[in-house]
């Protein structure tokens, strides 16, 4: 992957800047559902795959992951990231992976969306 080769502080960034537009994005979501705009929620879905992708090499390089809420928050009323940046896991410490979960409650509300909208 791409993202192996990037040098911690250009991943930190990525990682970072993409996470607080998968929070921006979020905002819209319902709107994207109740328009039916597809490529909105394909967008947004390849911005998931995006941060995962960016946050699995993040823990791969042994740093803790930033939660979805610490985006959300750093996207509404811009509370600093700074301390959830550079902190190392434990040895026994299991990582969490925030964009791989966000990204299956994401599919299961476009499952979802896409039931209701074949019922219409």
């Amino acid at each position: 992957m791409l993202e192996s080769l990037l040098s911690y502080s250009k991943l930190e960034r990525l990682y970072i800047s993409t996470g607080i537009e998968v929070a921006n994005a979020f905002k819209y979501l319902e709107l994207y559902f109740n328009l039916g705009e597809e490529k909105s929620i394909h967008g947004f879905e390849k911005l998931i795959k995006k941060w995962g992708r960016l946050e699995r090499e993040y823990v791969r390089r042994g740093f803790k992951t930033i939660s979805f809420d610490a985006f959300v928050n750093y996207a509404e009323n811009k509370k600093l990231l700074d301390t959830m940046m550079e902190r190392k896991y434990a040895e026994d410490e299991n990582p969490i992976f925030y964009a791989e979960h966000f990204r299956e409650i994401v599919e299961r509300l476009t499952m979802e969306w896409a039931f209701v909208e074949a019922q219409s």
